[in-house]
């Protein structure tokens, strides 16, 4: 990912953990990286229960368009 993650707590009974970077975005971490994006919008994603947007996704796609 490059980024340092500190952890938060975790989500669904441990299944994923979250966690946030330095630049205040919140992640889930499973076998993958999550965002829920930058805080304070974080916050109401997870209140909301918005779904997180992949971080290999946004990399694949990056790629493609090369």
């Amino acid at each position: 990912m490059g980024r340092r993650l500190f952890p938060l707590g975790e989500l669904d009974g441990g299944r994923f953990f979250i966690g946030i970077d330095e630049g205040s975005e919140i992640c889930l971490v499973e076998t993958w990286v999550a965002s829920f994006g930058p805080m304070p919008h974080a916050l109401e994603n997870l209140i909301l229960e918005v779904m997180s947007r992949r971080i290999d996704d946004e990399h694949r796609q990056s790629d493609q368009a090369r």
